[in-house]
């Protein structure tokens, strides 16, 4: 017997008490879930098997760098997953770090859902900090980015002659933000230093610390961490101070 007929037989036997068919209706309701997430693995490997690296097709002259774009990176695979049943949407949600936004990406075969998230910075200047765009632009520049590096993600995808180290933009492309974590991390490291947050951000040149590049993180870090020996040293012996 199918899980389905078994169900309906056992919803006909009067022994089979309402608590027990919830009971049962959950266990289906597991297998299927199981089932479908199995399923997704296995579409998701296929289509990944089928992708090759994407083609850059254009080029940041603020940085010299060359990337995909959105709909080059749309273009070359959106044909090979949707062949293999997956889906592909995204959403924005509120995100934890100053001047961010959160996206979601979801990955959806059948019954099953993955979910993907990429925070990417909302930037209204270039580099040399001059006004580049509007903050309305700033966020659909961000959303684009943050959707073109999800879908990388997803689907394990490098971009063909670029390498790891990938800084095609500016702001919302390409200045690489900390993450929570490592804002987190500073932050404790701040707070146990008694160090000036604002004073600390001067130095940094960042209007905040969640503003500080990724590729200036262990800087701050060590910056922190002499101010921390400087305190626990003082803190033995006060006469230092």
């Amino acid at each position: 017997m199918t899980m389905n007929e078994q169900l309906i037989a056992a919803a006909s036997d009067p022994r089979v008490t309402i608590a027990k068919m919830k009971e049962l209706n959950e266990f289906r309701r597991q297998v299927l879930m199981e089932e479908a997430e199995d399923q997704f693995k296995m579409a998701l490997a296929a289509a990944r098997a089928e992708m090759a690296p994407i083609e850059a097709d254009a080029k940041n002259d603020s940085t010299k760098s060359k990337y995909a774009t959105l709909a080059a990176v749309n273009n070359a695979i959106q044909p090979i997953y949707s062949k293999h049943g997956i889906m592909i949407s995204f959403n924005t949600t509120d995100c934890p770090i100053p001047n961010h936004t959160r996206v979601l990406a979801y990955a959806e075969r059948g019954l099953f859902t993955r979910t993907y998230q990429y925070d990417v910075a909302v930037v209204t200047k270039g580099p040399k900090g001059n006004d580049v765009m509007t903050l309305t632009h700033a966020g659909g520049s961000a959303l684009s980015y943050a959707k073109r590096y999800l879908l990388l993600m997803i689907f394990n995808l490098t971009i063909e002659g670029v390498r790891n180290t990938d800084d095609d933009g500016n702001a919302a492309g390409g200045i690489f933000m900390i993450d929570e974590d490592q804002l987190q991390e500073l932050i404790e490291l701040a707070d146990e230093a008694g160090a000036d947050k604002k004073k600390f951000c001067e130095v940094m040149k960042v209007a905040s610390m969640a503003e500080i590049p990724l590729k200036r993180f262990e800087e701050a870090k060590k910056q922190l961490m002499r101010k921390l020996a400087q305190k626990r040293k003082s803190d033995i012996f006060p006469g230092d101070r």
